[in-house]
């Protein structure tokens, strides 16, 4: 098997992904097994107390690590994106049709994976991912007789990023949803759609119920579905992004240290789908 430097470079931070991933989960055992030490009488004495509140601040910087990374490393995977409005790759008996699009919406460009031919499904990414997410869901829908249509969404992969928080609402990435409909000349389409982007398809088949045809969605329950303390536990890395200045610090500390351990933590998922690609979703 020959392998290109792209793929051969993936391969060779295996085995540090493995270990900064394993460090990962060693914290998250370490915290669960300290979450609620007692003493003989059934109360958390001092010591404990620090030891599961150090044990917790471990997991979850490296939980957060972990999430950040994924949108480090598609820019890394991506980053020469094309600057052609359009990149056509025709079809044949092996090769289903593929475009990649550039699709302009209100100062924006946007970077828009299109494979396939057949029902249009739109596949939205959420954060920190961008199209690459879906790349073991493409091949089976195109194969099944499907249209599969993967954007990065703004801010995300090979897609612009504007400046001001303003530019990344919800409005303004359903009206990215519905411009790129558009621009594909798509009246409806059925979505799928996980994390960041559940919440614009949410909203997206509230505000224009007549471009969905039917609507998947993975991990994000209805909006006016209540909220549990866990999922707000979850969520925790959501609260830490709101104040600014803190989580670029953080990334950015010790020359970047924290950052490149998370780049080398998340290739292992990488190098994974592609040494065993049937245990991935």
């Amino acid at each position: 098997m020959v392998f290109n430097d792209h793929e051969l470079s993936l391969k060779q931070t295996a085995s540090q992904a493995r270990v900064a991933f394993g460090n990962l989960w060693q914290s998250l055992a370490i915290a669960k097994k300290s979450y609620l030490p007692l003493d003989g009488e059934g109360h958390m004495n001092d010591h404990s107390k620090q030891k599961s509140v150090n044990s917790r601040r471990s997991f979850i910087a490296g939980f957060g690590g972990v999430l950040a990374a994924a949108a480090a490393l598609t820019k890394t995977t991506f980053g020469g994106g094309l600057e052609r409005e359009s990149l056509q790759v025709p079809a044949s008996p092996s090769t289903p049709r593929y475009t990649e699009h550039r699709i302009p919406r209100d100062g924006v460009s946007l970077q828009v994976e299109d494979h396939g031919s057949g029902k249009p499904v739109l596949l939205l990414h959420g954060w920190p991912d961008s199209s690459y997410l879906w790349r073991n869901q493409i091949p089976f829908l195109v194969a099944n007789g499907f249209r599969a249509i993967a954007p990065d969404q703004r801010g995300f992969g090979r897609s612009d990023r504007p400046e001001g928080v303003a530019a990344y609402s919800l409005q303004n990435a359903v009206a990215d949803l519905v411009g790129i409909l558009d621009a594909l000349g798509i009246d409806a389409a059925d979505i799928v759609a996980h994390d960041w982007g559940a919440a614009v398809a949410w909203l997206t088949a509230a505000a224009h119920p007549n471009r969905v045809r039917r609507l998947v969605v993975l991990s994000v329950p209805h909006p006016l579905a209540p909220f549990t303390l866990r999922q707000r536990e979850m969520a925790w890395y959501m609260l830490f992004f709101q104040f600014e200045g803190i989580a670029e610090a953080w990334l950015q500390r010790d020359n970047w240290a924290l950052f490149r351990k998370m780049l080398r933590a998340m290739a292992i998922s990488i190098v994974t789908s592609q040494i065993c690609p049937d245990q991935m979703l």
